[in-house]
């Protein structure tokens, strides 16, 4: 099955606010429990690092979890830059049905420097992605 050609963007901060005690903001929102709901146009779920979290963290492959049977999430695999991440949602499931949840996993950039870092991994929140679909779904945006 083939992914709809939309797209959304969420933008990814990381901030440490104590030693080992991270925060993740998805467009400069953070919850214990935090959807991201897909109307049916969309299926790529882009997740890309601020230019601070940028500069510090770089993406490793996401875990991806069906939620209720639903494959939606998983029938492509995830693009991985170091910057960014695409989730493609091939929009199986519509009308409010939340189709899995994504854990976003980074690590940290090597110093330049020559000294030995140890690379620390941290994985996300659970961002669970919700399909909206039918007919209340706003029509897609078109560039100007």
């Amino acid at each position: 099955m083939t992914c709809p050609p939309g797209r959304i963007e969420i933008n990814v901060r990381i901030e440490e606010v104590s030693k080992d005690n991270y925060v993740w903001y998805y467009n400069d929102l953070t919850a214990g429990n935090f959807s991201v709901r897909v109307p049916s146009h969309v299926g790529r779920i882009v997740f890309r690092l601020d230019v601070d979290s940028a500069r510090r963290y770089v993406f490793d492959p996401p875990d991806i979890e069906s939620v209720g049977g639903c494959e939606d999430l998983t029938t492509h695999p995830a693009t991985v830059r170091p910057d960014h991440v695409i989730v493609y949602d091939d929009q199986q499931n519509c009308g409010y049905v939340t189709v899995g949840k994504v854990f976003l996993n980074v690590q940290h950039v090597l110093s330049g420097l020559g000294d030995p870092v140890t690379p620390v991994k941290l994985r996300s929140s659970d961002p669970e992605v919700t399909n909206t679909g039918g007919i209340t779904d706003p029509p897609p945006r078109r560039s100007i």
